[in-house]
């Protein structure tokens, strides 16, 4: 039988697997990071002919549209404010956030 704090599976992504790890060890819980995805960026160059808006559904896809493109005049519809603010930090400008409630 296991003794101690419980364990809990952290399935998110690097690098927000560690910040989720690192609350969960707050909250008396001992976290084990095994991701079952990987953020890396693709070889591919953004053709934005005809995009009227962008959407956005994690901070990960931000970072890595703001690395592969400089366009940052087009609306942005982000699935929460976490996503939104890094959508600002980035540089763009018109920002709607669902506010997780999608």
């Amino acid at each position: 039988m296991t003794t101690g704090a419980p364990r809990v599976w952290i399935t998110r992504a690097r690098p927000g697997a560690e910040a989720t790890a690192a609350r969960l060890s707050a909250l008396g819980f001992t976290p084990l990071i095994d991701p079952l995805l990987e953020v890396r960026d693709l070889p591919w160059t953004a053709n934005l002919a005809g995009v009227g808006a962008l959407a956005f559904t994690s901070r990960n896809g931000v970072a890595a549209f703001a690395r592969i493109s400089g366009e940052r005049g087009l609306p942005v519809f982000a699935v929460g404010d976490a996503t939104a603010e890094v959508a600002a930090e980035a540089g763009f400008t018109r920002i709607e956030s669902a506010q997780g409630d999608v």
